[in-house]
């Protein structure tokens, strides 16, 4: 079935906007209202984030912040009444009181709404935590707890619960308490189902609490800051800090990119941004009206693909709920075509009664998610975590409007800062050092001997050029006294680098994940971790006397070259490899590259091998075995894996200077079309 229900979503995190400083410490003491004894065990916390404590026994508590937070203070204890506190960070009571909760029967009613509880949990589960990765890997601990009930007159479902919702987000690593106010879900006439094709809105209103289940784990980590890019507070604060453009957001007014600057002015206040609406543009259309119909519910039509146009139906009244209060105005939404609005293709938007829309932008994150955001204020404040204030006169649609409980992050939330792209690489001895770079920006290299850091623009590399060591991509320094020296260079990715013939003692490329090609050959060097340039396509480590390397995560590794004191080498991953050299590593006894179909040349040469396995499906033109310590069996089980020759060239293996050489069936392998060289 077609679905035909415009959805808006609105999220009421209850919360006020006050800050002014930056550290903040709220302290307090929580007594009971009746008896004015102190309360231990009450769970005090800041709305929305992972800030939280227990009172002691003697009531007390504090709490920490990095700076005051657009958010309130909460007192939750299951023997008492839950306690919302404005203003925290404008001083608070020298007591804070709580009440005890009444505990009541709650009075069952048997409504006929044709659901069973498995439906409405499944509704309830969608429209709250939400069908997004984050939202259905989320699990509610206390299901048991919520209350749901389908009002066939109004055709809505309703949500409550006397006990705060627990729910275990796993895919964003957070263990989060809703203590829930408010739920509906509005459905289209007939309320035939509760799946999410009929749903017309939805809203709920709840404070919460965060726990952080994982806060070492960068892979959690990055999805968060995945989450946090496509969100509102991301464009707030990248809005109030002028670099939309750095975060990738492009402002749109009628499907026009503007520049924000000439419709919004920003000042500093104290800790705050002041974001104001200037007067004298006029933020997009305003002018249509919707007209009233004298009836309980207002028709209109909506334009959809294939000039279709669908009746649908909305409330006309502003529910009590908090739903945000915008005026009775039809807003056109330009549709997302190829990453540009195109407003050929319109979608109107129904806003309750209220204040009078002040105007609307549409916003688009790497040209191709799209966001609208309605105000129906002319100015707003922004704290550096990009939470506004005026929640209940901005809205939006779109991407920023559809997230549920199961995409929040907590409201002081700050993404990962980026790495500094920085390496290192440490040498003793004297003489003149080279070092051969390509890249697309700039780098600062210290050269560790005390003399002026040096700033160069690098040069794109042509892959190419890049063995004839162009002068343009060579960087040289002169050391004079025999020390121990370490050069580190800052600045951009690095795709191309070679630092062969150095004396290096140590290499760090860890950070820089854009690396490509690396030539480390003929140092000293005895580790090489190159676990976190999984871009790496070749890698020539040659002349080190390196004991291990764990190529695991390099899988787009084409050409390999490694002699050292390897005792191992697992290339099992790395199954797009065309060239292996890893002769002269005089403790590696096995080799097994069955696995690497796509190779076509292989050195193995002066090792101690007493087994090689090559791939049946390889097209290897080149094998060089010789000087090891294969037996005539394993030579002949060699010759077995060997694939048929199938063009006209002769295939070559040599074979020399192994234990077997004389009594192997060389037949074997010349009857697969390949010639054997036993000199």
């Amino acid at each position: 079935m077609m679905k035909y229900f415009q959805k808006t979503i609105v999220i009421a995190i209850l919360f006020l906007w006050y800050c002014h400083a930056t550290a903040q410490v709220i302290t307090g003491i929580v007594c009971d209202k009746a008896t004015k004894l102190p309360v231990p065990d009450v769970h005090v916390y800041l709305d929305g984030t992972s800030i939280n404590t227990i009172t002691d026994a003697s009531g007390k508590f504090e709490l920490k912040t990095k700076s005051a937070i657009n958010t309130k203070l909460v007192l939750h204890h299951l023997s008492y009444q839950t306690a919302i506190i404005d203003n925290p960070f404008g001083g608070l009571p020298d007591i804070l009181y709580i009440e005890g909760r009444v505990r009541t029967i709650r009075e069952v009613s048997i409504q006929a709404d044709r659901f069973t509880r498995e439906q409405k949990m499944k509704a309830f589960r969608e429209q709250f935590l939400g069908v997004s990765r984050a939202g259905k890997s989320c699990i509610i601990l206390n299901e048991d707890d919520i209350q749901l009930t389908v009002n066939m007159q109004t055709r809505r479902l309703l949500a409550s619960s006397d006990n705060p919702i627990v729910v275990v987000n796993d895919y964003l690593g957070y263990k989060i308490s809703f203590t829930l106010f408010d739920f509906w879900v509005q459905y289209g006439l007939g309320i035939v189902s509760l799946d999410n094709d009929y749903v017309h809105s939805s809203f709920f209103a709840v404070v919460s609490s965060f726990t952080d289940l994982f806060p070492d784990s960068r892979r959690i980590k990055r999805r968060r800051d995945s989450v946090y890019e496509i969100s509102s507070n991301n464009f707030f604060k990248s809005l109030a800090n002028n670099t939309l453009k750095d975060n990738r957001f492009i402002v749109f007014e009628k499907s026009f990119p503007i520049n924000h600057e000439q419709y919004f002015s920003i000042k500093d206040t104290l800790s705050l941004k002041m974001i104001s609406i200037i007067p004298s543009k006029n933020i997009d259309s305003k002018n249509d009206t919707y007209q009233h119909v004298p009836n309980d519910y207002e028709i209109r039509n909506d334009t959809v693909f294939h000039n279709k146009k669908v009746n649908r139906v909305i409330p006309k009244t502003n529910p009590n709920s908090g739903f945000p209060a915008m005026n009775d105005t039809l807003v056109r939404r330009p549709m997302v075509i190829g990453g540009i609005p195109n407003t050929n293709i319109d979608k109107e938007m129904m806003f309750y009664s209220g204040p009078k829309l002040s105007g609307k932008i549409s916003v688009l994150y790497r040209r191709r998610i799209q966001s609208d955001i309605y105000f129906a204020t002319d100015s707003f404040l922004v704290d550096r975590y990009g939470n506004i204030n005026q929640i209940s006169k901005i809205s939006f649609s779109g991407q920023f409007g559809k997230n549920r409980a199961g995409d929040m992050l907590p409201i002081d939330y700050e993404p990962t800062p980026p790495e500094t792209k920085q390496m290192s690489m440490t040498f003793k001895g004297s003489g003149t050092k080279t070092i051969y770079m390509s890249g697309t920006g700039t780098v600062t290299i210290d050269w560790g001997d005390g003399s002026a850091s040096e700033t160069h623009t690098l040069s794109h590399i042509n892959e190419g050029d890049w063995g004839n060591f162009s002068s343009k991509y060579k960087f040289s320094h002169a050391y004079s006294a025999t020390n121990t020296y370490s050069i580190t260079i800052t600045g951009v990715d690095i795709t191309h680098l070679n630092c062969y013939n150095n004396q290096l003692t140590s290499l760090d490329i860890s950070k820089n994940t854009d690396l490509k090609v690396l030539f480390c050959l003929v140092n000293q060097l005895n580790k090489l971790d190159v676990s976190n340039n999984i871009k790496l396509t070749e890698l020539v480590c040659f002349d080190n006397p390196l004991t291990s390397l764990d190529l695991k995560k390099n899988t787009g590794l084409i050409k390999l070259s490694c002699g050292g004191n390897l005792s191992s080498l697992d290339v099992s991953k790395n199954t797009a490899l065309i060239e292996l050299d890893c002769s002269k590593n005089p403790l590696l006894t096995k080799l097994d590259l069955s696995n690497n179909n796509a190779l076509v040349r292989l050195n193995c040469v002066r090792n101690q091998l007493t087994s090689l396995k090559i791939s049946k499906d390889t097209e290897l033109t080149s094998l060089q075995c010789v000087y090891n310590q294969l037996s005539a069996d394993e030579l002949n089980v060699l010759f077995g894996m060997l694939h048929s020759n199938i063009t006209s060239s002769v295939k070559t293996i040599f074979i020399g200077n192994n234990p077997g050489t004389g009594t192997c069936d060389k037949n074997i392998a010349t009857n697969k079309g390949w010639r054997v060289v036993t000199e």
